[in-house]
């Protein structure tokens, strides 16, 4: 389990990390935590959307509050989980407007952190075992989750898959790859290229442009149908 610690207090810090250590170690968990004393730096190393299972978040930071940072993070990322810690109840509301896991006040109780653990792993758990595909290469079987597909491209017989992490190369047809990845997240929109919905910043009447900045070339005739199918993914 990933996990951001967003704290301008270093005390406070030292102690969410000593619980949740502790608990982790209990439960038998393995996970990674980072640590950030303000919205703004977290939001300058945060460049992988998808990087963090859930977010410790203090409301009170010293200058963009954890509210702003919040609204910021829903645009970027829906699933995430948010908790919001902090000593002001009056904040409460906010956290279902970003859908927030949960609100802890300070100093923060084992068996709420415990709660936000279990909910967090579960909602893992669950999204593992239905986003998986498993793919055939010539080495080996791969099981990926097609969540961390940025795009696909061909280089007959080959497709290059591209990921969070890494390059993937088969050796399929782009056709065989289209049936195996989910319509309502992948759209093929050259006869070279299929493309994550979810990885989309914008989208020109001849380019996909992803977030990295990359672009995919469209193919005559198919903007209307991958606009529209964008437009569908985000609203």
């Amino acid at each position: 389990m990933k996990i951001a610690i967003c704290e301008d207090q270093a005390v406070q810090m030292d102690l969410l990390n000593s619980k949740i250590t502790n608990l982790a170690n209990e439960k038998g968990i393995n996970i990674l935590i980072d640590n950030f004393s303000s919205a703004e730096s977290f939001l300058f190393q945060w460049s992988d959307y998808n990087k963090y299972d859930i977010i410790f978040l203090d409301i009170k930071l010293s200058k963009m509050s954890g509210i702003e940072l919040s609204n910021i993070i829903r645009e970027k990322n829906k699933t995430m989980d948010i908790v919001f810690v902090t000593g002001f109840f009056k904040y409460a509301l906010h956290g279902y407007k970003v859908g927030a896991l949960q609100y802890l006040m300070k100093p923060v109780k084992k068996l709420d952190l415990q709660f936000c653990l279990d909910k967090t792993l579960n909602r893992i758990s669950d999204k593992c075992e239905t986003s998986m595909i498993i793919l055939d290469t010539s080495k080996h079987i791969i099981k990926l989750d097609y969540n961390e597909i940025h795009y696909c491209i061909m280089f007959s017989p080959y497709i290059d898959i591209h990921t969070n992490s890494e390059k993937i190369t088969l050796r399929k047809k782009i056709s065989e790859m289209e049936e195996i990845l989910p319509n309502e997240y992948f759209v093929r929109c050259h006869r070279s290229y299929i493309v994550n919905l979810k990885y989309i910043k914008s989208i020109t009447k001849s380019n996909v442009v992803l977030e990295s900045g990359f672009k995919i070339p469209i193919s005559r005739g198919k903007y209307k149908e991958i606009n529209d199918a964008f437009i569908t993914y985000i609203t």
